[in-house]
Order: structure tokens, then sequence, then C-alpha cells
């Protein structure tokens, strides 16, 4: 899951996250975004507010 890959490289990089997580989904009904949960095809973003500029 993306979310851990995520996670993973900000503690690799002791990036301090400061602040909760924004989940954007594409998804316009809640229908719509459980369908693609289930159909493991969701389309979302995922943006974590951070202390500092990182390069890769």
């Amino acid at each position: 899951m993306i979310f851990s890959r995520i996670c993973e490289f900000v503690f690799s990089k002791n990036i301090r996250i400061t602040a909760s997580a924004v989940l954007l989904w594409y998804e316009t009904t809640v229908e719509e975004a459980q369908k693609a949960v289930e159909e493991e095809n969701a389309d979302i973003e995922v943006a974590f507010p951070i202390s500092e500029s990182v390069e890769n």
C-alpha cells in the first residue's frame, strides 16, 4: 500500500510530519468510493505536511 511506502520514506529520512495527512478522493459519491475500494482501483491522493523540503 502506498501509505506504508510513504511512511517508510518519511521515517528513513527523519522527516517530521507537522500535522495530519490529507486524503483526496476523486470518486464523487460514497457508493462510487466503496466500489472503487472493493475493486482496488480508487483514485486518491495523499499529502503529508512536513517541516522542510526533502530531496529524493
